[in-house]
């Protein structure tokens, strides 16, 4: 499901620590921690 997940995301957006409030969906790395709640 997370290569599913990554097909949708926008490219070339790295993911950032201390945006949890921000979808996951728009990152393109998204750390295991955040992929379950996905």
């Amino acid at each position: 499901q997370a290569a599913a997940v990554a097909e949708t995301q926008p490219r070339g957006k790295p993911y950032q620590e201390g945006t949890k409030h921000r979808p996951a969906k728009y990152y393109r790395f998204v750390p295991e921690s955040d992929r379950a709640e996905l």
